[in-house]
């Protein structure tokens, strides 16, 4: 059996009122729980919560995956052209040039890898549809927030080896 009270003031002086008249009706009726209704809607929403929690744990995980993977293969990539970057930093390119030329590589091959994550992603809401609250499965802000987190940590991890690359020195690299 559940009572529900309304009630103003402070909680716990409620919850002990409450209590007090139920055991001067019956002392034998057993109170098992004396609860707001906040937390019995917080109790009803917790493996929801706790899914959301790891979800994001998870998502974040892929973030810092996402970004190791492009950090190695865009140093991969300069390593590989070490001579080219050498001959243009010869002919007079800047260093603002060079870190353009190779997070801008870095960020072209996120986006195709962005953009195929966005297409796949969108074809499983359809399964992810019971653990959506309050949101469409095709909600365009969600996935344009998740298309530039993406984009800006491919940004960062093409920025190391760009800001490596710029110290390339012109003799040494067209020697090699």
């Amino acid at each position: 059996m559940q009572l529900h009270v309304r009630y103003r003031g402070d909680e716990n002086a409620v919850k002990e009122t409450v209590r007090r008249a139920i055991q001067s009706i019956d002392p034998m009726v057993p109170i098992l729980m004396l609860d707001s209704m906040e937390g019995q809607m917080g109790q009803a929403v917790l493996p929801q919560r706790i899914a959301g929690v790891l979800v994001g744990f998870f998502a974040l995980l892929a973030i810092l995956l996402a970004s190791i993977g492009v950090y190695g293969v865009t140093s991969v990539v300069v390593a590989q052209r070490v001579p080219e970057l050498g001959l243009r930093v010869a002919l007079g390119a800047t260093s603002r040039e060079i870190v353009r030329l190779i997070v801008g590589r870095a960020l072209y091959v996120a986006a195709g890898g962005i953009a195929v994550g966005l297409f796949i992603s969108a074809l499983a809401t359809r399964g992810l549809r019971s653990f959506l609250y309050g949101v469409s499965t095709l909600d365009p802000l969600s996935f344009g927030i998740a298309a530039v987190v993406l984009g800006l940590a491919a940004a960062l991890a093409g920025l190391l080896p760009a800001m490596r690359a710029t110290r390339v020195d012109p003799l040494v690299a067209l020697k090699g």
